[in-house]
């Protein structure tokens, strides 16, 4: 019998690639998001990918927030692609190796198999747990930034703007918990995520809401 799997915020970033990893996995799905953040647009490509039994990210789901994204990644893919004029870094005088903010970046994918195996291992025990899920590795915003240029080969108009309030200097995931309890650890590096964050962009221009071809579906098996 297939598990039944509630997902929240679905139709987001995160949601979206997780449910395609349970869907893989042979989970049942039911999507609960009012769409506040999102588009049915996402809940429609993931459909058409789950129908085909595609088990790779090809372009067709990505970040796409309703208004200017919070993340850097999806940031930059904006700017590269024409949306946001430029980037601004908030402050550059932090105790770091160039100013800038460091943090932990992981790939989407790898974080919907951590939520993955975290459900497996949840199904074997009683009582409520928690994982910090990343790479255990930081990077600062201008090397973010410059290793965006360096892959796609385009030039990325920053401007640097005070510190926010609450910011601290650098901070990153220990996943080691992880890696122990889940047998989980992160496979995608930077460069990787800079890719796959330009492929959705540049093959989504103006998000989901890009005119996209559908192919004709293949019967489920």
């Amino acid at each position: 019998m297939r598990k039944t799997t509630l997902i929240t915020g679905e139709a987001g970033y995160i949601g979206s690639h997780t449910a395609l990893a349970l869907i893989n996995a042979g989970h049942h799905v039911v999507v609960l998001d009012n769409l506040c953040n999102s588009c049915r647009e996402s809940i429609a490509r993931l459909e058409l990918l789950t129908h085909t039994r595609v088990d790779f990210i090809s372009g067709m789901i990505g970040e796409d927030p309703n208004g200017r994204p919070n993340n850097l990644l999806p940031c930059l893919a904006q700017v590269a692609i024409g949306r946001i004029p430029e980037l601004t870094v908030y402050g550059c005088d932090y105790p770091t190796v160039d100013g800038t903010c460091v943090r932990d970046y992981i790939h989407v994918v790898d974080l919907a198999n951590g939520h993955l195996k975290a459900l497996e291992v949840l199904d074997n025990q009683e009582g409520v747990n928690s994982w910090n899920l990343g790479t255990g590795i930081g990077y600062s915003v201008l090397q973010i930034i410059h290793s965006f240029e360096d892959i796609t080969g385009i030039t990325i108009p920053y401007r640097f703007a005070p510190r926010r309030e609450g910011d601290i200097a650098k901070f990153w995931a220990d996943p080691s918990k992880a890696v122990c309890d889940l047998g989980w650890s992160a496979e995608r590096d930077l460069e990787q995520m800079i890719v796959d964050t330009w492929r959705w962009q540049s093959r989504n221009p103006q998000g989901y809401q890009s005119s996209f071809e559908r192919p004709a579906l293949r019967a489920v098996k």
